[in-house]
Parts: C-alpha cells; structure tokens; sequence
C-alpha cells in the first residue's frame, strides 16, 4: 500500500492468521485523511475488505477494549511482579556479608541475575522467552501470553526497588529489636517491612512496570491495539 501509492501507512494493530494457504485477520491501518479513498480503493482492488473508521464513534469500541487490556496487563503483570519480587528484595536486602539472613554468595548470585533481567531489552526478552511464554500460557501471542514477559520484566524493577526501600530504614531500630532478642525473621517481618512499606507503596503506585514495555507487548504478543494520534 505504502509504496505503490506513496503515502504513509502504519499498521495500528491487528492480528492474521494463515488458514491453509489464505491469510486471515483484521488489520487496523492508518492513513493521511486525504488518501483515504484512494487507499480504500487500493485495498478492495485486493480484494480486501474495508472499513473507514477515522475519529468517529466506531473507534469507541475499540479504545474501550484496547484501554481494558492494557489496563488488564499492567495490573497482573504488576501483581504477579510483587508476589515473586517482593520476597526477592527483602533478600537481597538482609543477606549480605555480616546482615541478618547473611548469604553473600546466592545474595551475589540473585544481583547478578537480577541486575541482567533489567538490562536486557524488552523485545529481546519477549523473543527469548517464547517457549516458557507457549508454556506456561499456552500460546506466545495474546493479553494472556504477554503477561509472563511483563511479569519477568516488572519482577526485578519491584525486587530492587523493595531492596532499596528497605535499606533506607534506620539501622537502629534493628538493633534495638536485636537488643530484645528478637530473631532475625521477626525483625524483618515485624520491622523492617512495615518500616519500608510507605517507600515501597509510593514506588508501585509512582511505578507500576515500564510502560514503554506495555506498548511495546500490546504491539508484539498481545491483543492490544496502539491507537495514536496526528
């Protein structure tokens, strides 16, 4: 479409599958207003099947389903992210050389891995990850499927920032509850963590995952369509 009438065309979203030997699917496409006959007329010449949609209440249903799933998205992506990186941080927080859970070798180890799950970019991980996503899923595309990359990319963001908010708490208050004999476990279970738990609210309210992240999963594996506006 875009080269052979030289316009600018950009595929918002949609999904194709492939029946036999037939593509099948719905394909969501944005072109300049005053091209948009002649697109229309490109594409039926093809045998396609069109609709205009431009800024009319036909996109209503479509910005309502696309808000829902990302909606759908951040949410288990980030609760799923809490649940495996919440006990994660608090580790990496108390088990280095001298600290409460001291384990400086698997606390090396988990910062390591950590630490490599927040650099590596999202589109590489999507990839990488395919199989555990057919797995654990049952498909590798869909709002479902993109859930378990956004959850292996919110888990480490969660895990450090946990770790942080924790190391912020005043080291006397656990050494006045060593004073009392407190075990290693109560302190973190009884100071620690609600010490840190404003911090650590703050920063799943203020960051719930990398939202660049979402878009990128809504474009990639999910359901969700990108709308965006000229």
């Amino acid at each position: 479409l875009a080269t052979d009438l030289g316009i600018s065309a950009n595929i918002l979203g949609g999904t194709i599958e492939e029946i036999g030997t037939r593509p099948f699917g719905n394909l969501l496409i944005s072109v300049p207003h005053d091209r948009g006959d002649q697109a229309r007329a490109f594409l039926e010449t093809h045998g396609l099947t069109t609709e205009v949609l431009g800024l009319s209440a036909n996109l209503i249903p479509i910005l309502w389903e696309s808000t829902l799933q990302t909606l759908y998205m951040v949410a288990m992506s980030t609760l799923l992210g809490t649940i495996i990186g919440a006990p994660l941080g608090i580790f990496l927080a108390t088990s280095r050389r001298g600290e409460l859970l001291s384990a400086p070798v698997l606390n090396a180890v988990l910062g390591l891995i950590v630490h490599a799950a927040r650099s590596t970019p999202f589109i590489i991980l999507v990839v990488a990850i395919i199989p555990l996503t057919r797995l654990l899923a049952g498909t590798s595309i869909g709002t479902n499927a993109a859930i378990v990359p956004l959850t292996i990319a919110a888990t480490p963001f969660i895990a450090r920032l946990i770790e942080g908010a924790i190391r912020e708490v005043d080291q006397g208050l656990v050494e006045a509850a060593r004073s009392f004999g407190a075990t290693p476990l109560q302190i973190v279970r009884k100071v620690l963590v609600p010490e840190a738990l404003p911090a650590i609210a703050l920063g799943l309210v203020r960051g719930p995952g990398d939202i660049g992240a979402v878009q990128l999963g809504t474009q990639i594996a999910a359901g969700g369509k990108c709308i965006t506006g000229r």
